[in-house]
């Protein structure tokens, strides 16, 4: 072999080897462009997904939780309003009670007699005859008490309605 020989193989080894990065250059190039259509036509499909379903599901989902936590405002609030009035509503009804209550108290002592003494207030003889007690619990306020001596002495209401025979 001769060295033009020799120096000819090795330039077709060159320039088949250059060749050879060439195409292999251009395979990865087109696998690329390839590759980018490809992601290109995905970025348009998800698009046209994104638009269909309107906005961002975060959003959307961010969106409806703060509508959620308005109306619970709106019913807390509702509530201690409410709240407020039954409270209220209650303590009326509580005193109304406590006021009947005193009122069966002194009632009861009333028509029992303890607020009446058994001696005449005029002549100190004990001649307590009869008590009676006459009351209107529902609607209104009116009593009556009326208390008998033997000795004639009559009080009604707290006023002396006849007085006593045995003073004179």
């Amino acid at each position: 072999m001769t060295l033009e020989l020799i120096g000819g193989i090795q330039i077709i080894q060159i320039i088949g080897f250059v060749i050879a990065v060439f195409y292999l250059y251009r395979l990865i190039v087109k696998q690329k462009e390839s590759l980018i259509e490809f992601q290109k036509s995905e970025i348009v499909s998800l698009n046209n997904k994104i638009s269909k379903m309107g906005s961002d599901p975060l959003a959307e989902n961010l969106q409806n939780r703060i509508h959620i936590y308005e109306k619970e405002l709106i019913n807390l609030k509702e509530d201690k309003n409410l709240n407020i009035k039954l409270i209220t509503g209650k303590e009326k009804e509580l005193d109304r009670l406590i006021s009947l209550q005193e009122d069966l108290k002194s009632h009861l002592l009333k028509s029992s007699g303890l607020t009446f003494s058994m001696f005449c207030p005029q002549c100190d003889e004990p001649t307590l005859k009869s008590v009676e007690t006459h009351t209107q619990l529902r609607g209104g306020k009116k009593s009556i008490s009326q208390a008998e001596y033997d000795c004639g002495h009559k009080i009604t209401d707290n006023q002396v309605m006849a007085d006593c025979k045995n003073v004179s």
